[in-house]
């Protein structure tokens, strides 16, 4: 239950240690060496600051609307008979979750981590609004790359996630077709042994 439940031994590891993860890590340092290395002063990178705030506040409700609705699909869209095949516990993972476990936590965990994003990227735009001011141009300088790095690190770790939104779409269905096969399959045996 809770962030606890969503974010699991299993699915937090998967997270980690996923290419997207690794991946998104590496372009946002590389991003942030190229600014450290192009941008002249703090004013430089407060406007850039400010123009990526407004692309991600575009960007982030789509993404986000997008995995609720796959969400919804797995939570809402199979029979309890599906279901209840796929949550037989699986032996191959250390905390015996279920397939049906797995995958709504990779969806839950990718939702939570695209509202943090958007949450974060709210709450920087909101600050850049009151134009705060500082007299130490190294340390304005500091956060706002420091910033630059978190809102570019989450934005494209919340986009390499959708990657795994799609695949997790396409199991479930996969699973359902599965399901729907095997009692075919049982129907037919039964109907011959009559």
């Amino acid at each position: 239950m809770s962030l606890r439940g969503v974010f699991n031994g299993y699915t937090l590891v998967k997270i980690i240690k996923s290419i997207g993860t690794m991946i998104s890590f590496i372009v946002a340092l590389l991003f942030v060496v190229f600014l450290y290395i192009h941008c002249d002063s703090m004013n430089e990178l407060y406007v850039f600051l400010g123009k990526t705030t407004d692309i991600l506040l575009s960007l982030l409700p789509n993404l986000l609307g997008f995995c609720i609705g796959g969400y919804a699909l797995i939570i809402g869209a199979c029979s309890m008979e599906i279901i209840k095949k796929m949550s037989t516990p699986l032996n191959n993972n250390k905390n015996k979750l279920s397939f049906y476990q797995i995958l709504s936590s990779v969806f839950a965990s990718t939702l939570v981590i695209q509202c943090f994003t958007l949450l974060l990227t709210y709450l920087v735009h909101l600050f850049m609004l009151l134009e705060l001011k500082t007299s130490n141009e190294f340390l304005g300088y500091v956060i706002n790359i420091f910033l630059v790095f978190i809102l570019v690190l989450f934005s494209l770790l919340s986009i390499s996630l959708l990657y795994y939104t799609i695949i997790n779409i396409f199991n479930l269905g996969q699973s359902v077709h599965f399901c729907v096969r095997l009692d075919n399959n049982n129907n037919n045996n039964n109907s011959n042994e009559l």
